[in-house]
């Protein structure tokens, strides 16, 4: 969990490259891997890797499957990656299962 917490800092410094290699690390282990996955794909994201970063989130989201602010990133990277109707249904399908998301994305939540 150190590396966890090691690359979320250095995500903040603006760090990427250590930030990446850290948030690695963390996927080899079972209780830090949504976390890592999750970090993963914010780097991937900042990148411009879209489609990377979105492979990180179904990692992460196999782990955790009710990670709201996860849940919106991939929405974002549907719609960047010209898949809006798949992102749109895929936001329907989780307001409806996860009442709490719309509570989420009125928050602010869902920006990356």
């Amino acid at each position: 969990m150190a590396s966890l917490i090691r690359g979320c800092a250095h995500e903040q410094l603006g760090d990427d490259s250590a930030a990446y290699e850290d948030f690695y690390r963390v996927i080899w282990s079972g209780n830090g891997k949504p976390g890592g996955f999750y970090g993963l794909a914010r780097v991937a994201a900042r990148r411009g890797d879209n489609s990377q970063a979105l492979e990180f989130c179904e990692s992460s989201l196999s782990v955790n499957a009710s990670h709201y602010p996860l849940i919106a990133l991939k929405a974002w990277l549907l719609q960047h990656l010209g898949q809006g109707e798949q992102s749109l249904a895929y936001i329907v399908q989780h307001l409806a299962a996860l009442p709490r998301f719309s509570q989420t994305l009125l928050l602010g939540y869902s920006a990356l």
